[in-house]
């Protein structure tokens, strides 16, 4: 009995179900950003390797990664019409993998992979992603300009795409933008 327990014991701790701490919205992240959801019965994230974990709490970078295209190929049409939470890392590295680019994506040429290079003390890279447009969202809902260290005016890139065109979001607006336009990018952490 008490082998079973121990083995229950730690499946849990393994599955992040014991003694996990608590954050709240605007909290310091333990990758080092800024917390802006949290989600107490947890929410899947795909890793686009065929994986899932259970999450419950996204961060977004305290700074922005840069300003640049979506693609390396703006007329190229990317179908990655997948706007919910937990859909950006898998959404991410399609981007990153997708085999008709023709120049080969970099962290200057392309949000997605500016996003999975980007590392902190505490995480390493693919660990951080391109949110998808309804993450955006709440990154805009539930912080402030301040805490953002931004004026909300400039437009940022999400991982959802349809066709040659990827949604981006500036405070309260949404708009369709073409793959080949430069916008500034800031990368998500689930955790």
């Amino acid at each position: 009995m008490k082998k079973y327990m121990l083995i229950l014991l730690a499946l849990f701790a393994a599955a992040g179900l014991y003694a996990q701490k608590t954050y709240s919205v605007g909290d310091t992240g333990p990758g080092g950003g800024i917390v802006f959801y949290a989600s107490p019965q947890g929410f899947a994230v795909e890793d686009g390797k065929g994986g899932v974990k259970i999450c419950h709490y996204l961060e977004v970078s305290k700074e922005d990664l840069g300003t640049m295209t979506w693609c390396p190929t703006g007329n190229l049409a990317v179908e990655l019409p997948v706007y919910e939470i937990g859909n950006g890392l898998s959404s991410s590295r399609k981007i990153a993998d997708f085999p008709y680019y023709k120049v080969k994506p970099t962290g200057k040429n392309c949000a997605a992979v500016a996003c999975l290079q980007y590392k902190t003390k505490t995480t390493k890279t693919g660990d951080w992603y391109l949110p998808t447009a309804d993450e955006l969202r709440l990154v805009f809902k539930n912080l402030t300009a301040e805490q953002l260290g931004c004026t909300h005016q400039d437009f940022y890139w999400s991982s959802s795409s349809e066709g040659n065109s990827a949604w981006a979001r500036k405070s309260k607006t949404s708009s369709l933008e073409s793959h080949a336009t430069s916008h500034c990018v800031r990368a998500v952490h689930a955790f």
